[in-house]
Order: C-alpha cells, then sequence, then structure tokens
C-alpha cells in the first residue's frame, strides 16, 4: 500500500493572488497520458498523484491546463485509492482547485529543465527508472522550446543521455534508441550516444547494427569497460541468436 508523506499536506501557499487557502501545492511534474490525472511536486520533492476525472465543468479550470510546469492548488485534499498501487488526491468540486498556468519565458523553462534534471536524477539514485525517465523527458519537452544556441543543445545532449540511461534500467530499447539517436546527432564526439545505441540495437535484435555503433563508441573511447563488456555480449547474443536459426 503507497504511504503520501504528511508534509504533502502542509504546503506553503502560493505567493501569486488565490481565491481560496491551498491546502496542498505544488508543481506538475508529469502528466499521465490518457487519463486525467497529473504528478505534483512540492518544494520539497514530496509527490502526490491527483485525479481530476469527475470535476465537473470549471470557468477556472481547464483539463488542458494540467501539463507539466504549471502548478496546482487543491484546498480540501480528498485522499484515495487511484489504482492498486496508487493512493492521492481525488477532486470532484471544481471550487476545490486551481492550476496557476506558467508564463513561460526562457529563464523560467531553463528553470524548469533544471528541476526536471534534478528530480530525474534523485528518482535514479532511488532506482525509480521509469519515474526518472518522465522527468526526464518533460524537460525535454521544455528544452526543445528554448532558442537555439549551444547551451540548448547542450542541456538537451544531458537530458538525452539521462533519458536513455533511465530508459535502459527500466526495459523500453525503443526508447533508448530514440534518446541515443538523438544525442549522436548533437554531440557525434561522445561516446555514450553511440554506446546507448547500440545497447537498444542488441536489445532489439539488430546486432549487426549493434556491432557498428558499440565500434565507434570504442573508438571514441578505447579501453571503457563498459563498452568493452556490451560488445562482448552483443556478440554473445548474435552467435545465440545465428545457432536458434540453424536449429
Amino acid at each position: 500500500m503507497t504511504c503520501i508523506s504528511v508534509s504533502l499536506l502542509c504546503l506553503e501557499a502560493p505567493p501569486a493572488a488565490h481565491f481560496f487557502e491551498p491546502y496542498v501545492y505544488g508543481e506538475i511534474t508529469q502528466r499521465y497520458i490518457g487519463i486525467p490525472r497529473c504528478k505534483i511536486t512540492d518544494q520539497w520533492d514530496y509527490e502526490v498523484d491527483i485525479d481530476y476525472s469527475q470535476m465537473g465543468p470549471n470557468i477556472f479550470v481547464k483539463h488542458q491546463d494540467f501539463i507539466e510546469g504549471n502548478k496546482v492548488a487543491v484546498n480540501r485534499p480528498s485522499l484515495r485509492r487511484l489504482s492498486d498501487d496508487t493512493v492521492g488526491i481525488h477532486v470532484t468540486d471544481p471550487a476545490d482547485i486551481r492550476v496557476d498556468v506558467t508564463e513561460w519565458t526562457q529563464s523560467s523553462r531553463q528553470s524548469f529543465v533544471h528541476r526536471c534534471r534534478i528530480r530525474g536524477n534523485m528518482k535514479f539514485k532511488q532506482e525509480r527508472y521509469a519515474e526518472a525517465h518522465r522527468l526526464y523527458c518533460a524537460g525535454l519537452a521544455h528544452v526543445k522550446e528554448l532558442d537555439p544556441g549551444p547551451t540548448r543543445d547542450e542541456m538537451q545532449y544531458l537530458l538525452e543521455i539521462n533519458g536513455a540511461t533511465s530508459a535502459g534500467k527500466a526495459a523500453l530499447p525503443y526508447d533508448v534508441r530514440e534518446h541515443a539517436c538523438r544525442a549522436i546527432c548533437l554531440r557525434p564526439e561522445m561516446s555514450k550516444g553511440w554506446y546507448w545505441q547500440g545497447m537498444a540495437q542488441t536489445s532489439l535484435g539488430h546486432f549487426e547494427a549493434a556491432r557498428q555503433s558499440l565500434a565507434q563508441a570504442w573508438l571514441l573511447t578505447p579501453g571503457d569497460a563498459d563498452i568493452a563488456a556490451a560488445i562482448e555480449a552483443a556478440r554473445e547474443k548474435s552467435l545465440a541468436a545465428k545457432m536458434m536459426a540453424a536449429l
């Protein structure tokens, strides 16, 4: 059974003007695809899911405003089991919730991207790899809106590598491949993009492509133990696949 820290229920009120004194306040760090639910994180990195599926029409809050980076304030939180492994806040009365829509500037986007990466790193260290991956992806959605230049490219490269690493740990090879491909486009002289592309290709059974990617990674970082292990693993899996095909 999932437990929610009581610290979530004594958050600071938002500095902006509001029509009620919120009891829960935090930034949306994840929007669930396909269901009306989001995850908010407070300034101390406590998290809670909010389900607004049964919230009626409201001139103050629109469902499309529940996106990463906006702030959510809840007045009378009602804790309820939202799924088999999640307890969160269920909102039905529009008067109990408000969304503060962020007016994005270059500075605020950079700040949000930085927070996503820091929070993703924390999840990764806790071995919560799927959650870390979602945070890195939230950061990537905003980094692409920054003005073009070396700063944006560097931020995106770091998030793509973080995304590939967390997706690899979460056994999401297609996501690994996409992150790695974009990382290579940004920094082809760095070995990590090639390494993760090779790892994804190995997982997907594309052994010749994996051999080429990992060979490029080795060329850029000769002697790296992880790359050497990946090359050997790809070779062994390729041989095993050929033996199975010959039976």
